[in-house]
């Protein structure tokens, strides 16, 4: 019975976590009448860097490639909000014969965004329009990274409920140790990869992010700490199973020689 609860919490834990986890693809539309704009599809791009886009705009008649010198071509971008964050007029290359800008890392949120491009020229006109996600990593999110990622923490979750089941169960001292800090360790790398995925948007809900993160510098901060605490703890117990040992050698019982031991200054004077 006392194994099933601990399986039966593990299992309620697992699909609580999975319940966050997203994996929506933005749409897109597109419509020309005389002008076709053609780009390479993007949903997801970093906030951490600027991001320089390209898109190539034909006569929908005859296919052929159309320059600055007969259409302008403008890209709108759009906040999560739904408030316009920037119109800019993109430049035409000569060199790679297409229309680019680059958008600058301050203009882009963490998010979901959309954006328009739209191409004029006389008496013809096209444009797409889409959503993207904006991310600190700028990867893109699939139901295949999100059930990887799921598998991975399940799996790192499961040896820190093994591990804390040993810490509390087995009487050696030397394995309590080496229990704590696999625990300690195991958890440490699962906030960081729930406050990493929380990013990259895998898991909704900013204050859930925010209290992966501060749980993540909580057990980095108590390493310092609990090195100092262990090594003491260490100390103590090689000194009191040392001076055991000398009453035990002494002809002291084993009660006696335990309580001798076990005295404040016992252990680490010889008394």
């Amino acid at each position: 019975m006392y194994n099933r609860k601990y399986i039966l919490g593990y299992v309620c834990l697992i699909m609580l976590f999975a319940t966050t986890l997203i994996s929506a693809q933005p749409p897109f539309q597109t419509v020309d009448i005389g002008l076709t704009v053609q780009y390479p599809k993007f949903v997801t791009i970093s906030s951490e860097e600027d991001f320089e886009f390209h898109t190539h705009v034909f006569n929908s008649t005859n296919g052929l490639l159309v320059t600055n010198d007969t259409t302008d071509c403008y890209l709108h971008t759009y906040y999560n909000n739904g408030s316009h964050s920037s119109q800019t007029k993109m430049n035409f290359s000569d060199n790679l014969f297409d229309f680019e800008i680059i958008l600058p890392a301050l203009l882009l949120i963490d998010g979901q965004g959309a954006y328009i491009i739209q191409c004029n020229a006389s008496t013809q006109g096209g444009f797409v329009s889409g959503a993207v996600d904006v991310t600190e990593g700028g990867i893109e999110i699939t139901t295949s990274r999100s059930i990887t990622q799921l598998v991975m923490v399940s799996i790192l979750m499961l040896f820190v409920l093994m591990s804390l089941i040993c810490l509390f169960k087995v009487e050696d001292y030397r394995m309590k140790f080496i229990s704590y800090w696999v625990s300690h360790l195991l958890l440490v790398i699962i906030f960081f990869s729930c406050w990493q995925m929380g990013v990259e948007q895998l898991i909704t809900g900013i204050a859930l992010t925010g209290i992966f993160r501060i749980l993540f510098w909580i057990t980095i901060i108590a390493v310092a700490p609990m090195i100092f605490v262990s090594v003491a703890w260490i100390v103590y117990i090689h000194a009191f199973n040392e001076h055991f040992q000398k009453l035990i050698d002494k002809g002291e019982d084993p009660e006696t020689a335990f309580a001798i031991a076990n005295k404040k200054k016992g252990w680490l004077f010889g008394n």
